[in-house]
């Protein structure tokens, strides 16, 4: 890929793959680099934004990814991994509420994910503990009910 990078800088797709090829070898700020050029080669690319949005949560740059995840969205709004993606990042920005919509929403496309399940239950609990805090215990129980339904350990919540 970079031999043909080399020829044709201004290849997409070399850029697209060595930019995945780059974060799956954990070299995220390289990563972060290759996908930012496919980004701007092609805008239109919901998997390039959300590649890129991946490589720049994994380097910290939390803000920046969830602008990526809702580019991709922006491009395909059915995009499962997208929206998982942003909930995650929504989780680590602090934006609870955010986060827990769009779990639920893919949670909804797939019922039976247990990973998704679980990262939903953590939302919860999370959020749950905020209520409390601000004295909303009946509003914190009914989110700790659900996370525990979630993680099939509880009646479901009526």
């Amino acid at each position: 890929m970079r031999q043909r990078l080399e020829r044709q800088p201004d290849d997409f797709e070399a850029q697209l793959n060595l930019g995945a090829l780059l974060l799956s070898r954990l070299n995220a700020q390289e990563a972060v680099a290759m996908l930012e050029s496919a980004v701007r080669l092609n805008p239109a690319r919901p998997d390039a934004h959300n590649m890129l949005g991946l490589a720049l949560a994994r380097v910290g740059r939390t803000r920046e990814a969830i602008e990526q995840y809702a580019a991709a969205l922006g491009e395909r709004p059915d995009y499962s991994s997208a929206r998982f993606n942003l909930a995650n990042a929504l989780v680590k920005g602090g934006q609870l509420e955010e986060a827990i919509a769009d779990f639920r929403r893919v949670l909804a496309e797939d019922p039976a994910n247990t990973l998704l399940r679980e990262r939903l239950a953590d939302a919860l609990d999370t959020r749950a503990r905020v209520l409390e805090m601000d004295g909303k215990r009946g509003d914190a129980a009914a989110l700790r009910a659900e996370a525990q339904t979630l993680r099939g350990n509880g009646q479901a919540p009526r």
